[in-house]
């Protein structure tokens, strides 16, 4: 006897089956009537309509049968599975698949076959609709279409039933997501770290966060009895109630202000304020979401900054009005001593020509556009220098002196020549290049460098009041400022510092970690970097911002602010803990298990170790919540969560994944026979009786396994879905025990 070949998409093809949850269904007249029609148009003795399940062949209608189903491995129909049209076998005897198969040689004496494969919406093929005979026989080309159309008959119920089962999913897959969707709105509006509240289109609150509660002083029902009017200061209503008139009149979407609260003790409190309007299906208000930011804290530095930034340009003012004083000739000088901007096409001739170079130059706008700049600004002994400087750029689009500060020679109107720096920069355009250039003159650098050196008490004593480390480096990577904040932090003087080297003097691990953004603030780049660890002397996080000094075209240092950020960013990774955790159990919730599982999976193959995966689902804890109520139910999960962590060893992890789901992962397991010691484990150890609620219960636990062997490919998802299909396995045999998922039946 031939056993039949399992179809190349076995697996696709019995999901599709058991989604239509036909097996093991009673008999229908749709189905039996098509049964007893075929076997009267065809005078057999027997017609049936069956299913192959993946060890079984089951009847849904039969006809001169008692059985109700038979194994797969003698089932005529399990060839059919593979057959292109249909399976007419006309004497099984003289047939090598059965002349030796039970049916043939038993009571039953088949001899006739004839098998319609069964196809869903998706073309696999669950079954037949057959006809059986115990003569030899034929059939005829009517017979044979008369077969077809009845198999047709029967794949539009089977369509119908998929239909109303993918339907049925469709509406239970929306039903989860607008719960799971309402269930994380509530987490974000109630965990979120700035205030929040829904309001009503009269200004009354509807709901309220506790970090708003926290942030006004009132309690939640308080709040609740006023609106915001009441809660807003006066001079800062009016604005609002504009927003809130062009929100509800759609000339805007949102709105985003600053104002200020009335605390309940009477102070008033700095907050940005955001909100939206929340609509129904037809377009009409229906409440306002507002989102509430406590500014105080910036407010307070941004009065700080005004005011320091008023006491220095007071001190710049005195100073500018002594050295006005002082040399009003030289105060002429500095207020006409701009840079002129001249730009040139790709002739070499002006196309734009500003104030300053009117002034520096002596040519009118007038006059100096279109003229080569050849003629009208470079002394006659560096023409031809330039004009073969044009040519070679024109020809290779490659300039010696782009892009950064050159001195030279430049020539008034008058015939004066005078040194000035000049940059160099070009772009494209529709018709070639077009050449910038800045020209300054030298005496005006020196002036202000002369200045900036004047000035750096001032600058210093400025600084030194601020909150933050602020330096400045050099190219050499050596101190040459640094405020008061330094000699707090490692008691040396600023004096003294001036000149050190930042390797001598920050420690070396900060230092390495630093260096290669140095190198990019020297390179003229503005560089952030956030959350510099510092464990060497202070164990401190730092956040460091370098802005790069640009001399014309020229890096020639940069400026180091760093502030200390090591309390906001030990409260940061409070959080990050608190996301991780099941805030009922205090288990690893989902997000702690994803991260679990695909750091086992993402590490170095030589570091990878075997991983058995425990899918749990409690049996028996919606007859707890029904008899008990919920509060006993959220007690019961709390003392499982425990009984499983003293059931694992304490390496494995444990989490809560939803509702009455648990993970376990057990890191070293190899063998499925430890895998089911361990299940056993977690099965008796859910046996024992709970006491919740002055009530003595009993539940018990699905357990699905699988085990990875640490080195086939595969995901978490996989691994999760592998053992969750385990556990609906032992539902299915009736729950209360566990199985472990065949290796090659995981799709890795």
């Amino acid at each position: 006897m031939q056993v039949a070949p399992l179809p190349f998409n076995e697996n696709d093809r019995l999901r599709v089956l058991r989604s239509l949850a036909i097996l093991d269904t009673p008999a229908e007249e749709v189905f039996d009537r098509l049964t007893r029609v075929l076997a009267h148009m065809l005078h057999v003795p027997m017609a049936l309509i069956t299913f192959i399940d993946s060890e079984r062949q089951w009847f849904k209608s039969r006809v001169g049968v008692t059985a109700c189903e038979t194994s797969r491995e003698v089932a005529f129909c399990a060839h059919a599975l593979t057959a292109e049209d249909m399976l007419v076998v006309e004497d099984a005897r003289r047939d090598p698949r059965f002349r030796d198969n039970p049916a043939v040689t038993g009571p039953m004496s088949v001899r006739f076959y004839a098998g319609v494969p069964l196809r869903s919406a998706d073309g696999y093929v669950l079954g037949t609709l057959c006809a059986i005979d115990t003569v030899e026989r034929s059939l005829s080309h009517d017979e044979r279409a008369a077969m077809r159309d009845l198999a047709r008959t029967v794949e539009r119920e089977l369509l119908s039933r998929e239909t109303a089962v993918s339907a049925r999913a469709l509406h239970e897959a929306d039903a989860e997501a607008i719960h799971r969707s309402e269930a994380r709105f509530r987490t974000i509006f109630q965990q979120t770290p700035t205030g929040a509240a829904i309001v009503d289109l009269d200004g009354g609150f509807i709901d309220v966060n506790p970090r708003l509660c926290e942030m006004v002083g009132y309690s939640a029902d308080e709040l609740l009895a006023r609106t915001f009017q009441q809660i807003t200061a006066e001079e800062d209503l009016e604005h609002e109630l504009l927003n809130v008139a062009d929100l509800l009149a759609g000339r805007i979407a949102t709105y985003t202000l600053e104002k200020r609260y009335l605390r309940k003790d009477g102070i008033r409190l700095w907050i940005q304020l955001h909100v939206s309007l929340v609509r129904d299906g037809c377009g009409d208000p229906l409440h306002f979401i507002a989102v509430v930011e406590d500014i105080g804290v910036r407010k307070e530095n941004e009065r700080l900054q005004i005011e320091h930034r008023f006491a220095l340009e007071e001190q710049v003012a005195r100073r500018t009005a002594e050295l006005r004083a002082q040399n009003t000739h030289l105060q002429a000088v500095i207020d006409n001593a701009q840079d002129a901007y001249v730009c040139i096409d790709d002739d070499g001739n002006i196309t734009e020509w500003n104030d300053a170079a009117v002034r520096m130059f002596g040519w009118t706008r007038h006059e100096a556009l279109g003229r080569p700049m050849t003629e009208t600004i470079i002394p006659p002994e560096w023409r031809d220098a330039h004009v073969a400087g044009m040519r070679r750029f024109l020809r290779t689009k490659v300039g010696s002196i782009l892009s950064k500060a050159t001195e030279v020679s430049a020539l008034r109107r008058s015939g004066e020549t005078f040194p000035a720096e000049l940059r160099i920069s070009t772009a494209a355009t529709g018709g070639g290049h077009t050449l910038f250039a800045f020209i300054t003159d030298v005496s005006e650098r020196k002036r202000v460098e002369a200045e900036v050196v004047e000035s750096r008490e001032a600058v210093q004593k400025i600084t030194d009041s601020l909150p933050v480390l602020i330096a400045y480096v050099d190219r050499d990577l050596r101190y040459q400022f640094n405020n008061d904040g330094y000699r707090r932090l490692i008691g040396m003087s600023t004096a003294s510092m001036r000149g050190q080297a930042v390797a001598a003097v920050m420690p070396a691990a900060l230092y390495r970690a630093l260096l290669p953004s140095f190198r990019r603030a020297l390179a003229g780049e503005r560089v952030q970097c956030d959350d510099i660890a510092e464990n060497e002397v202070n164990h401190r996080t730092w956040s460091f911002s370098l802005v790069p000094d640009l001399r014309g075209r020229e890096v020639i240092g940069f400026y180091m602010m760093a502030q200390d950020v090591t309390d906001r960013k030990k409260a940061e990774q409070r959080l990050v803990v608190q996301a991780m955790r099941d805030a009922l159990t205090g288990l690893p919730n989902r997000r702690a298990l994803s991260a679990q599982l695909n750091r086992a999976i993402a590490a170095d193959a030589s570091a990878r170790r075997p991983l058995a995966v425990f899918f749990l689902d409690l049996d028996g804890f919606k007859a707890v919540n029904d008899a008990h109520g919920h509060e006993a139910g959220d007690a019961l999960l709390q003392q499982v969560g425990k009984r499983l962590q003293q059931t694992i060893r304490s390496t494995d992890f444990v989490a809560r994944l939803a509702g009455d789901e648990f993970v376990i992962l057990s890191h070293g397991v190899a063998e499925d026979t430890s895998a089911a010691r361990i299940a056993e484990s977690i099965c008796e150890a859910l046996r024992t009786p709970f006491h919740v609620a002055d009530h003595v219960v009993t539940i018990a636990t699905s357990v699905g396994a699988v085990v990875w062997d640490g080195r086939a490919a595969t995901t978490p998802d996989a691994l999760l879905a592998a053992a969750d299909k385990a556990m609906y396995e032992v539902k299915r045999k009736g729950r209360n025990g566990y199985r472990i998922a065949a290796r090659s039946r995981c799709s890795f």
